[in-house]
Formats: C-alpha cells, structure tokens, sequence
C-alpha cells in the first residue's frame, strides 16, 4: 500500500517512463552534485537510499558537503541525508 502511494506521487511529479528507470547506483560524486543542484534550484526529487527506502520530497539546507537537510513531502518531517547513505537521486 505504503509503496502504490510513493509510485502514485512519483507519477504525479515525474515524468514516467519505463525505459528511463534503473536500479544502478550513482557514483558518490554524482550525487552530491546532483543534491547541491536540487538545493540550487529548490525542485522536488526522488532519492533511493541504500537500504531500498524511497523518498520524494525537496533539499531545504546544505549542513555540510556530505550532509543535506530533506523535508519529506508525505511525512511532513525533516530528515538528514549523508551523501554515503544515497544510492541515487532522480530529477522530474
């Protein structure tokens, strides 16, 4: 149930196409300029953590350059995320 409703909102904010989608990880340097870009430009986005969680929600604050504040858009809350803890990030 938990994961329709995140495959829902992802289909809501991105554009969804089968053959775009992947389950490789990102190199550690891709992705924390992926996370300093989404900062920049205050969009939304998807991150697949290492342990399979997905999240889709906005960066509101670079900590650090390994540490980024996210606000979770379905849970309301702030968490932060360690570049090392990110398998991917994906833009709309």
């Amino acid at each position: 149930m938990h994961l329709q409703k995140i495959i829902k909102f992802y289909n809501y904010l991105f554009s969804y196409n089968k053959k775009a989608l992947t389950v490789y990880g990102q190199q550690k340097r891709l992705i924390s300029m992926a996370l300093t870009t989404a900062f920049l430009k205050r969009g939304y986005i998807m991150l697949t953590m290492q342990n399979g969680d997905i999240w889709i929600g906005q960066i509101i604050k670079r900590i650090s350059p390994q540490e980024f504040a996210f606000r979770v858009d379905e849970q309301n809350r702030i968490n932060l995320i360690k570049v090392k803890d990110v398998c991917r990030v994906d833009f709309p």
